[in-house]
């Protein structure tokens, strides 16, 4: 032992660790006091982590029920794990009841959420459909216009978000039985969205014939592909709207893969403080790009998946996203029109 060193006992320590079991703690970001767009300063966000969320357990489930619908045999032959027959069927199906449950709604609105879901909430495939459909914002404003039936849809009480917000996880949200017996009754269909597939499609099939061998065509698009484009075409002439619901919900089914992908909607990332920063950061960007978009609008500009989600969300408030596009999206003197991002981006 050296001498000029005091007395010591030997001990064994462990090595040190390194990875992913260090905690290190997540910073906070609370979000900004004001938000600017243009020449203009907002004292609130356009959208907020709260109706992000619930838009992402909302994603959660459609991507869920696109997973049941490729994996089950519901629609025997037709069907089948990781078939896009099966799913293109299903989402032409599941646009055939989104247009029934819009007569069942009442002229007038009804306000109470209590009520509105008691009463009138759809099944998770129509909310599908619904979803896709707020994403156009122009043609749904005009559909609305010169439709009275489709004017029915929700506005500014009980939009889809909210809707969302107040069931919970609308994955496993079941419906009261007295919602399902009178969905049933209104349209002749089960309320759950694979047993109602599974026994109206024979008959849709033999209304609506498909050629087999043009199906099997591939393309990089799948709104694009000859099996989808037979099922939208087909069909879309006998229904109220102004575009083709069916090769929308495909594109959005897309991206909804991706916000999976990425793990956004785990609900392990939905409840973590690093989520709840994520989604902060995410409001941030997305006035950001509006800011940039407000002053470059002849530019192109692509949004990233964390914009484009909170982008989304806003539209789906269809009344407020219109007022916010017509009030804060302005370029020198120059005022935008709230169907800008339609007419510059296809969603």
């Amino acid at each position: 032992m050296d001498p000029f060193l005091p007395p010591y006992t030997p001990t064994e320590l462990p090595p040190p660790v390194y990875g992913l079991s260090l905690s290190i703690p997540t910073p906070s970001y609370p979000l900004p006091t004001t938000f600017t767009i243009g020449p203009n300063r907002l004292s609130e966000p356009l959208v907020t982590p709260e109706q992000i969320k619930a838009h992402l357990k909302l994603l959660r489930a459609f991507g869920e029920l696109k997973l049941d619908v490729e994996r089950s045999s519901w629609a025997g032959e037709k069907g089948g794990r990781g078939d896009t027959l099966g799913w293109a069927w299903f989402v032409d199906l599941a646009v055939h009841r989104f247009e029934k449950w819009i007569t069942t709604l009442p002229v007038k609105r009804i306000s109470d959420t209590t009520i509105f879901v008691e009463s009138h909430i759809p099944p998770l495939d129509v909310l599908i459909v619904w979803h896709a459909y707020l994403l156009h914002p122009t043609k749904y404003a005009r559909d609305r216009r010169a439709n009275n039936t489709i004017d029915r849809l929700p506005r500014i009480y009980n939009n889809l978000i909210d809707i969302v917000k107040y069931i919970g996880d609308p994955g496993t949200s079941t419906p009261t039985k007295e919602r399902a017996i009178s969905w049933r009754k209104s349209t002749n269909t089960p309320f759950d969205p694979i047993q109602s597939a599974s026994e109206i499609l024979p008959a849709r099939m033999n209304t609506h014939p498909i050629d087999e061998k043009k199906s099997q065509e591939k393309c990089e698009d799948p709104a694009r592909n000859s099996l989808l484009t037979q099922i939208a075409e087909g069909s879309s002439p006998y229904r109220p709207f102004s575009f083709e619901l069916v090769g929308a919900v495909f594109r959005q089914s897309t991206f909804t893969t991706k916000m999976h992908d990425i793990g956004w909607t785990d609900p392990s990332f939905l409840e973590s403080t690093r989520g709840n920063v994520v989604l902060r950061y995410t409001i941030v960007r997305y006035h950001a790009f509006l800011d940039i978009f407000s002053s470059h609008r002849h530019e192109s500009l692509i949004p990233t998946l964390d914009i484009s989600l909170a982008w989304h969300t806003h539209q789906t408030y269809d009344d407020q996203y219109a007022w916010d596009c017509e009030r804060w999206m302005v370029s020198g003197k120059e005022q935008f029109k709230w169907d800008w991002t339609e007419r510059r981006f296809e969603l």
